[in-house]
């Protein structure tokens, strides 16, 4: 009788332990994981969309240099030397007889006319190449004179991007 009452609670044990009994759920629990895989597709589509706008940061590391570039452009064509040098990295040496510039740790950069007579309006934004983090080159082009471009250096010194020299072709 023993081994009976043994081997029928052996046996009990075994059924009431089915691994079939575990994938039924509760039609709440149905209702929680649908509104969870809902919540959690409308995250990746949140997550994609921020991924894909550029953030501030970027954008400042694009306009800001931008900006300078234009107003060193406007202070060549005005010959503001005054306002260049306040623009422009300490290094940059300015000849406003001559109507150039020098920056003596560059070979490439030795006498280089200023950029004068530029107009606004046939003048087209390139792109830029962000060298270092404080450190871009501005690429614009003048498109009246067969697409002159011109490659303009800037460097960040305490929140100001400065004037660094430029090349054309």
């Amino acid at each position: 009788m023993r081994k009976f009452a043994l081997l029928f609670t052996f046996a009990f044990a075994l059924t009431a332990c089915d691994p079939a009994d575990e994938n039924i759920l509760s039609p709440q629990s149905n209702q929680e994981i649908l509104s969870l895989q809902a919540e959690n597709e409308q995250l990746k589509a949140e997550l994609a969309a921020v991924q894909n706008t550029p953030n501030e940061v970027d954008m400042e590391l694009n306009t800001a240099p931008l900006n300078a570039a234009f107003r060193v452009m406007d202070a060549m064509n005005n010959k503001d030397y005054a306002a260049l040098n306040k623009l422009s990295v300490p290094e940059v040496l300015w000849d406003d007889r001559a109507g150039t510039f020098t920056l003596p740790e560059d070979d490439s950069k030795q006498n280089v006319s200023i950029l004068s007579s530029m107009d606004l309006g046939n003048l087209e934004y390139r792109g830029y190449h962000p060298r270092s983090e404080n450190e871009v080159q501005v690429f614009l082009a003048r498109v009246e004179d067969g697409n002159v471009s011109i490659y303009m250096d800037f460097v960040k010194k305490e929140n100001e991007w400065l004037y660094k020299g430029h090349l054309t072709n």
